[in-house]
């Protein structure tokens, strides 16, 4: 977020960011990491290349593969 911040914001600015804007900002910033995983699921195949929106706006996936291989394989290596 600070290196976005840097690289698109004037020296001279004239206005600060107050809180909801930093946690804003912030959101966005974990939802294009959630997006980049995402993206890169499914270009491995892991998940299939079909999202859905949801009229909330929540991005919608289909999680068998993660239920049926990853987490037991997690909850098995965490034990």
């Amino acid at each position: 977020m600070v290196e976005m911040a840097v690289c698109s914001c004037p020296e001279e600015a004239d206005a600060e960011p107050d809180e909801l804007d930093i946690s804003t900002f912030l959101g966005y910033a974990i939802l294009l990491f959630h997006l980049g995983a995402w993206s890169d699921a499914i270009r491995s195949s892991l998940y299939p290349s079909e999202i859905h929106i949801s009229s909330f706006g929540q991005v919608m996936l289909d999680y068998d593969f993660e239920k049926a291989v990853l987490l037991p394989y997690q909850s098995m290596f965490g034990s």
